[in-house]
C-alpha cells in the first residue's frame, strides 16, 4: 500500500506518523498497525519550494496513484 503526503520536515512528520500510529484510526494508521511501523518507509518522490504548488503536487499523486488518502 501507498501513502502520499506533504511535509516540511520530514523526520518530524515521521514521528507523527508513529506516534499517531499507536490511536488515531486513520486507515494509514490502521494499516501501520497491521504491517508494523519498521515495515513502513517514507521516500522524497518530489521536492517544491511553494506551499500551493506542494498541495497540487501531493493531489496529483494522490489520484494518480491511488493510495491509503483515499480509502
Amino acid at each position: 500500500e501507498v501513502y502520499i503526503g506533504r511535509t516540511c520536515d520530514v523526520k518530524e512528520r515521521m514521528f507523527m506518523h508513529r506516534s499517531d500510529s499507536k490511536t488515531k484510526q486513520y486507515n494509514v494508521y490502521k494499516h501501520i498497525r497491521l504491517t508494523g511501523i519498521e515495515n513502513w518507509r517514507m521516500e522524497i518522490i518530489e521536492q517544491v519550494d511553494d506551499y500551493n504548488v506542494s498541495v497540487i503536487k501531493e493531489r496529483h499523486y494522490i489520484n494518480e496513484i491511488g493510495t491509503l488518502n483515499m480509502k
